[in-house]
């Protein structure tokens, strides 16, 4: 796989909310342009910062289109962790679609984890598609230490690329 540059500066993008409680998508895009007129590179969507965890799917991918259409010439990293590997993988495979330059995705949570079940999640997730893929550890929110062996074995994946720390 031949690997893009992705260097620079990225904004892990705040999700604003409208007064009903709704993702609000016309501010998602005044705040891309806003941070991509100041120079940055590009944004690392539906994160930690950017509450991914408690939106829905379709607003996870409506935030990944309306950046994209907004900033056309930004690179786009998804965060698309989820507790079920299928939804995971559903969201890469739709973040491609809306076009995406990377994904990323925390462990599953809530449930014991070992090597065993984070390679076959991660695994899992860089299959559905040919992004490149970085990790996100953050271990005081998952439970879970990314270590020595589990790199060896992730680093083997194609599209496998890094870890966000």
């Amino acid at each position: 796989m031949e690997k893009e540059n992705f260097s620079g500066i990225y904004s892990a993008l705040i999700t604003p909310y409208n007064r009903n409680g709704r993702v609000d998508l016309e501010i998602v895009e005044r705040l891309s342009v806003l941070q991509s007129k100041a120079g940055l590179r590009g944004f690392y969507l539906c994160g930690s910062s950017g509450e991914g965890l408690l939106l829905s799917e379709e607003e996870r991918i409506e935030i990944v289109k309306r950046v994209r259409k907004a900033v056309p010439d930004s690179k786009i990293v998804v965060h698309v962790g989820h507790p079920s590997t299928l939804t995971a993988a559903f969201l890469s495979k739709k973040a491609y679609e809306s076009g995406a330059d990377m994904i990323s995705s925390i462990p599953p949570l809530f449930y014991s984890l070992n090597n065993k079940v984070v390679y076959q999640h991660y695994k899992l997730i860089c299959q559905s598609t040919p992004l490149p893929f970085i990790g996100y550890v953050i271990p005081h929110l998952t439970g879970f230490q990314i270590d020595d062996e589990l790199v060896r074995e992730l680093s083997k994946i194609d599209n496998f690329v890094g870890f966000k720390y």
